[in-house]
């Protein structure tokens, strides 16, 4: 009679689950405790917060200041002798994108505890780029945050996917340990019935040949045991999770949606979008305008000076190596009421001593574009070939459930037929169990094809993320 060396995962009972974990809590436990995981949301986090950076404008600020503080005497050269002046100073920053700051200077005169003069101004300045906005930045931490989240969903199926090769090996491997027992048990009882009637002797050559065969079958299975605590010991060190033994799971449907692009070609289309905006930038000639204003009084109790107040405002317009300018001052004195207008008009031109590398430097871009643009092109075209390779993947292997599907049948139908001829004593012992190896056999390559199956889709949605 046959012996039958079954391992714990290959006890078969057919109408009783052959496994004792679900591979949905298998693969979140491993999920939730897998350092990769947890540093690819730690990098997600970071690229997050950088994109976000980039976004971040300055908030407005000020600054103040007392001035200068100064004495003066009867020898100096100031204005005022024998007298205290200071000049507190306050600026507003809008940090916007023109610039604007807004300043008000102050100098106060004291002597004898009185302030007998003031000198106040106020002034604003404006740089308004009359070019479209640079949208470089924008684009970027577009792209960082999606690149960031594909990046993490990626590494999340990578693991999955692996965790699902792991079992998918063990099982194989369980799967050829479990034949080659089987094929050792034929060798040992062919072995010891020749014995046992005398067909030859245990120093017969045939007999030694027959002994190094089952030596070398039994060296096999060594190896199968090997390779199946060495699979459960890579499983755990990738996974930080102890392998156990897996309930049966229900077959996937295999199902993509071709019209979904491939989340590289996205990544590469907004590569080529920044390097079109960085080359657009510096192919753009200046065209800018640039505002001045500003009020100033100056009044004193000493009649010997004239208190005055005074306006001022210009505009300059740059654009290309060009430059005008044209503003108007005018001062008026309170006492006599005199009016005292200025016109100002200025036109500069600047040579370009840089235009040589600017030019190398437009060029450089340009070439970025294109490169970028053929990056774009070839993800497209591996997403279309991946397509098509997904496309064969998932008929094969509904093909190859159909075969599994019906080979199990046709083997529990023969398992029934041949339970019934053993129960009338038709059959031996040993052609029932031949059977029943069928059908545990079926079962096993069951789950493997459904592993296979799940690393399929697992391959398809890394495909479509």
């Amino acid at each position: 009679m046959k012996r039958r060396i079954l391992t714990g995962l290959l006890i078969l009972i057919i109408a009783t689950p052959m496994f004792a974990t679900s591979i949905d809590d298998v693969v979140n436990t491993a999920l939730s405790k897998s350092k990769t995981v947890e540093s690819a949301k730690t990098t997600l986090l970071s690229n997050q917060l950088t994109a976000q950076l980039l976004l971040v404008e300055d908030n407005p600020s000020y600054s103040v200041s007392t001035g200068d503080l100064t004495w003066g005497d009867e020898s100096s050269d100031s204005d005022y002798s024998d007298d205290f002046t200071f000049g507190p100073e306050f600026t507003f920053y809008f940090n916007d994108d023109s610039e604007t700051t807004i300043n008000t200077q102050s100098e106060f005169v004291i002597e004898d505890g009185d302030i007998t003069g003031t000198k106040i101004s106020s002034a604003i300045t404006s740089t308004i780029d009359l070019n479209p906005d640079d949208m470089t930045d924008d684009i970027t931490a577009d792209m960082n945050i999606y690149e960031a989240t594909y990046l993490y969903n990626n590494a999340l199926l990578t693991l999955k996917g692996q965790i699902y090769t792991y079992i998918s090996n063990i099982l194989s491997y369980e799967k050829d340990l479990f034949v080659a027992e089987n094929t050792l048990d034929e060798y040992q009882t062919s072995y010891d019935e020749s014995i046992a009637i005398g067909s030859y002797i245990e120093s017969d050559t045939e007999a030694q040949l027959q002994l190094a065969k089952i030596k070398t079958q039994e060296n096999v299975i060594e190896q199968y045991k090997k390779n199946i605590e060495l699979t459960k010991q890579q499983f755990e060190s990738y996974t930080g999770v102890e392998y156990t033994e897996l309930d049966d799971f229900d077959d996937v449907e295999l199902s993509m949606d071709s019209s979904k692009l491939n989340s590289l070609i996205t990544i590469a289309d907004y590569q080529t979008q920044i390097y079109q905006e960085e080359l657009r930038v510096l192919k753009e000639d200046t065209n800018e305008v640039e505002l001045n204003g500003g009020i100033a009084s100056n009044t004193y109790d000493d009649s010997s000076y004239t208190d005055e107040y005074s306006i001022n405002g210009d505009a300059t317009y740059s654009v290309n190596n060009f430059s005008f300018s044209g503003g108007v001052k005018g001062s008026w004195a309170y006492d006599t009421g005199d009016f005292t207008p200025y016109v100002l008009v200025n036109l500069t031109y600047t040579s370009d001593s840089t235009s040589t590398e600017d030019a190398l430097e437009i060029q450089s871009k340009a070439n970025d574009v294109q490169s970028s643009k053929l990056d774009y092109q070839e993800a497209i075209s591996d997403h279309t070939l991946n397509i098509f390779s997904l496309q064969n993947d998932i008929q094969i292997s509904n093909l190859e459930l159909q075969q599994q599907n019906f080979d199990t049948q046709v083997n529990l139908q023969n398992l029934n037929s041949q339970q019934t001829l053993f129960d009338n004593g038709l059959i031996t012992e040993d052609e029932l169990q031949d059977a029943k190896d069928e059908c545990q056999l079926d079962i096993l390559e069951e789950q493997i094809l459904k592993l296979d199956r799940l690393i399929l889709q697992n391959n398809i949605d890394k495909e479509f993320i």
